[in-house]
């Protein structure tokens, strides 16, 4: 929220045709890794399903993550993260990917 230029260029493809170097796209891999590694070890402590560090289990955490961002930077840019009508609701959000990726998950 404090710098929504540069998140603009983070999360969008805002220049028509861009595509970052593969050395400028290297922070985002290993952002992504860093994910992968945090899931993995919430799954191996037993506090989520496997299938929530798998690629799946990645795409959906970014996709609804950013899109509480994009939410947020749309339709009301000037309020802060803490009382963004988007963003407030992450806490929510990350409850629903819990629930998605409870442990118990398909046990019957």
């Amino acid at each position: 929220m404090d710098n929504q230029v540069l998140a603009q260029l983070l999360f969008w493809r805002t220049v028509p045709g861009f595509e970052p170097s593969p050395a400028a796209f290297a922070p985002a891999q290993d952002a992504i890794q860093d994910l992968r590694e945090h899931l993995q070890k919430t799954v191996d402590a037993g506090l989520l399903h496997p299938d929530a560090a798998s690629d799946e289990g990645i795409a959906l955490y970014t996709s609804i993550t950013s899109g509480v961002l994009s939410q947020q930077l749309a339709n009301e840019p000037g309020a802060s993260f803490e009382e963004g009508r988007f963003t407030r609701l992450l806490p929510t959000v990350l409850e629903m990917f819990y629930q998605r990726y409870t442990p118990t998950r398909g046990k019957r």
